[in-house]
């Protein structure tokens, strides 16, 4: 049923025309996003499109400013193409890896800039979530990097006392851009390479929830509500109606201290 879904929506990105070269950074990160998403089902893991600022590259400046002190005034992540995240207690609050896209004209050192800076935020993924407990020598990610059309694909994983990224694969999965190609497509192994890929994403993040589902949750806050205080100026009068006012409170002076004398 999923390969219907994807060949279905590939059919219909072709018949549309949507693919047809130069395809821009937007629509390779559509396209692949819908993708990704039919073939990770979106129960349990999901792809979060939409340039979001990754949680990952925030817990890293935390991390930093905690050591070196602030070097900004705002707490904002590196933006990320798509943010992977599984469900837990939190919501869809857990991230554990981070892919990244470029259009298929992107120059090769833009494209080696890119894996650099994918490469650094999925290993802050990997630290973050190696202190909530999770294994990461024998559960890792499978990191997606889309160039165009076409994803390859690597891993990041503990080895020892350092964390390593390497090929994952040496095929690449890609998609057909016109009907020639459709019929490469259906013939080669892309379909499989994207199968096996959500197979280990989906066990990986399995795992990723059973851990973090043991952690205990924070304890909630029985501090009891403030007490209400009558403010003590809700609006400043303008100038033409402070006398007005004046003249409003001089009176109510005047009121309470006729009740005090008839007290006495």
């Amino acid at each position: 049923m999923v390969v219907l879904q994807v060949i279905d929506y590939i059919c219909t990105l072709i018949s549309t025309n949507q693919l047809a070269p130069p395809t821009t950074e937007h629509v390779v990160v559509s396209a692949w996003s819908f993708i990704l998403g039919v073939l990770l089902g979106g129960q349990v893991v999901r792809g979060v499109p939409g340039e979001l600022a990754s949680l990952a590259a925030k817990t890293v400046r935390l991390h930093v400013e905690g050591e070196y002190g602030v070097t900004t005034k705002f707490l904002r992540g590196r933006k990320v193409d798509i943010s992977v995240r599984v469900f837990t207690n939190n919501g869809w609050e857990n991230e554990i890896c981070v892919y990244e896209f470029k259009a298929g004209t992107a120059s090769d050192a833009v494209c080696a800039n890119q894996q650099r800076k994918a490469v650094r935020l999925n290993t802050a993924v990997l630290h973050d979530l190696e202190h909530e407990g999770v294994n990461i020598c024998q559960h890792f990610p499978i990191i997606v990097e889309g160039r165009g059309l076409c994803l390859s694909f690597y891993t990041i994983k503990r080895t020892g006392e350092v964390i390593t990224a390497g090929k994952s694969t040496s095929g690449l999965a890609w998609i057909p851009s016109d009907l020639v190609q459709l019929k490469q497509f259906l013939k080669s192994e892309s379909m499989q390479i994207l199968l096996n890929f959500a197979d280990h994403t989906a066990r990986y993040a399995a795992h990723v929830q059973e851990t973090l589902s043991f952690r205990p949750q924070p304890s909630i806050p029985s501090t009891p509500p403030p007490r209400f205080r009558k403010p003590f100026a809700v609006l400043t009068p303008h100038k033409h109606n402070k006398r007005k006012v004046k003249e409003v409170l001089d009176e109510d002076q005047d009121e309470e201290d006729e009740d005090e004398e008839e007290y006495l």
